[in-house]
């Protein structure tokens, strides 16, 4: 699986596709990229991929329609409208911000997902400790506050107060709750902070655990995908990858060599993961 891999390996493959993603402004790479995020979404956790397929829909027919409606820039007319004219090259250009948009939602998505917390700190902690430590602070606040909150409106209920209808009683309760809650953040930032302070906390070169290490394919892995960044960026560069849409869509001949890097390097995590499982499965039935 994708999410074993090494987490400096992960980072630098979706950095370079998520910023592919949103600079290879051509409909092939666009299509790629779209279906690519897509495929590893439903992979890595296919309820929760089909859970926000409904929602990209109604992004996807927002963001297609806005840029026609209020551009009317483009050659081929398809209608019109309040003496406005809704143009077919506006429309593809929407389309394209749309897939754009929905491609690097998918792969911050998937990037969210396998880039875990402890890969995070492994990465950066030798390397930012005081960047990582408030990081760490941030990712762990949130819930924690949302933990804490419930438990006290909960604990409330439970001897009978916060429980009234009116706005009044429902914005009386609130505060009270608010009011606990910082209380009880101050009194655990105060103790985190002795903790530290008792543990010697910056007073010495500080170590960290790290548990992955690079192996072999790992590097091959991370070798391979630095160099087809690097020839996606010249072929880019060369202008190989451009397209233009007004005021008439320009042919879409694009270089093979270009596009093909960019399908192996987008699918790539989707190979690993299949093979992963297949490996998996057939070690299981030999059992």
């Amino acid at each position: 699986m994708i999410k074993h891999l090494h987490p400096s390996l992960i980072f630098v493959y979706f950095l370079s596709v998520i910023a592919f993603t949103m600079c290879l402004f051509h409909p092939l790479y666009i299509a790629v990229s779209f279906a690519a995020s897509l495929l590893l979404m439903l992979l890595i956790d296919k309820i929760e991929a089909l859970k926000r397929l409904g929602f990209e829909c109604v992004l996807f027919v927002l963001i297609s329609f806005i840029n026609p409606l209020f551009s009317t820039n483009g050659g081929t007319v398809l209608f019109t409208y309040f003496s406005r004219h809704f143009t077919l090259e506006a429309l593809l250009y929407g389309v394209s911000t749309a897939l754009v948009f929905l491609s690097a939602l998918q792969w911050f998505f998937c990037f969210q997902t396998v880039f875990t917390e402890d890969k995070f700190f492994s990465l950066f902690s030798s390397r930012a400790p005081s960047l990582t430590l408030l990081m760490a602070m941030v990712f762990r606040l949130v819930p924690e506050l949302k933990r804490r909150t419930e438990r006290i409106s909960s604990d409330r209920l439970h001897i009978g107060k916060g429980s009234g209808n009116s706005c009044r009683e429902k914005l009386t309760a609130g505060i009270e709750n608010l009011s606990a809650l910082t209380g009880c953040t101050l009194d655990n930032a105060v103790d985190t902070a002795a903790s530290m302070n008792a543990r010697g906390y910056g007073s010495g070169r500080r170590t960290c655990f790290c548990k992955y290490r690079f192996k072999a394919p790992e590097l091959f892995m991370l070798i391979s995908i630095i160099a087809v960044d690097i020839c996606i960026v010249v072929f880019s560069l060369k202008g190989d990858v451009s397209i233009r849409f007004y005021p008439k869509v320009s042919a879409l001949s694009v270089s093979k060599a270009p596009l093909a890097a960019y399908i192996l390097l987008s699918i790539l995590p989707s190979i690993i993961h299949i093979s992963e499982s297949l490996k998996w499965h057939i070690s299981i039935s030999k059992i």
